[in-house]
């Protein structure tokens, strides 16, 4: 108990050295692989998207959906880890 707070503190370090830093990344690096020509690009002076962004719309569809099935997972993993804990428990004769 009294290391709680820097366990905690520890921990949100930890969450976010390998969640929030590397997930842009590492999202922004598949979405150059898979879609290479959805970027920007000079035109006349001004900034604008690459016209050819339109060819690679199976790229970009990959790219979102990386994610979507990514936190799917985690979802599943993380209630077949609470399901296999509550079962364990409940056998060992604990209350849950």
């Amino acid at each position: 108990p009294s290391r709680r707070s820097l366990a905690v503190g520890v921990n949100t370090l930890i969450l976010h050295l390998l969640g929030d830093v590397p997930s842009p990344i590492i999202l922004g690096a598949l979405k150059d692989a898979w879609a290479p020509d959805c970027g920007s690009i000079e035109k006349d002076g001004a900034v604008v998207l690459n016209p050819d962004c339109a060819n690679d719309f199976h790229g970009l569809l990959l790219s979102l959906l990386f994610p979507l099935l990514w936190m799917i997972w985690s979802v599943l993993s993380y209630g077949a880890a609470a399901f296999i804990v509550q079962r364990r428990l409940r056998r060992q004769g604990h209350d849950v």
